[in-house]
């Protein structure tokens, strides 16, 4: 049997306590929705809804 590790999070108003890599990523509380990280947010819909990755080779 594993047993999960204990991740340091950032915790909402709404007592949730977020992953750090969820909110460094989509930048709002995975329970409510709540804006955590403004910069993050914006980075992941520009992302999202604009595309940007297209024509981008890696």
């Amino acid at each position: 049997m594993k047993k999960e590790k204990f991740v340091p999070g950032i915790k909402c108003e709404c007592g949730y306590q977020n992953k750090e890599f969820n909110v460094r990523t989509y930048g709002t509380c995975t329970r409510c929705g709540k804006v955590l990280d403004s910069k993050a947010k914006f980075n992941y819909e520009m992302f999202t809804r604009l595309r940007l990755w297209r024509g981008k080779l890696k």
